[in-house]
């Protein structure tokens, strides 16, 4: 991943700006780890496909997505979707878990050669 992308989107998670949210990027005030890189990658107000359909979706107001698009990805040079790393991937950690921002931003910091 772009160390430029990496330190603006950790600087994000840590700021306290974003409220935590789950299975969905962002979902009116509540943002996934994934949701906060659309963010920073300057998504805001941009239309995305659904993973589930064909309808389009504005970002922000209907949960449509869970998975970077691939234009948010290539931008960020992020290698996956999903921000897969080893065996694992930010959007179980941030969904099935217990982890912070603070403790995925320390993640993607020790991983961001392989995201």
């Amino acid at each position: 991943m772009k160390k430029y992308w990496v330190k603006k989107w950790v600087k994000a998670l840590r700021s306290g700006k974003y409220k935590q949210g789950r299975y969905c990027l962002r979902q009116d005030d509540e943002y996934c780890c994934l949701g906060v890189l659309c963010e920073v990658a300057g998504l805001k107000g941009r239309k995305m496909p659904s993973a589930l359909n064909d309808r389009y979706y504005r970002y922000g107001q209907e949960c449509a997505i869970t998975f970077l698009p691939d234009f948010v990805r290539k931008k960020v040079g992020m290698k996956s979707g999903n921000g897969t790393f080893g065996k694992n991937d930010l959007v179980c950690i941030n969904d099935d878990s217990t982890s912070s921002f603070e403790e995925i931003a320390n993640i993607i910091e020790q991983n961001e050669d392989i995201l």
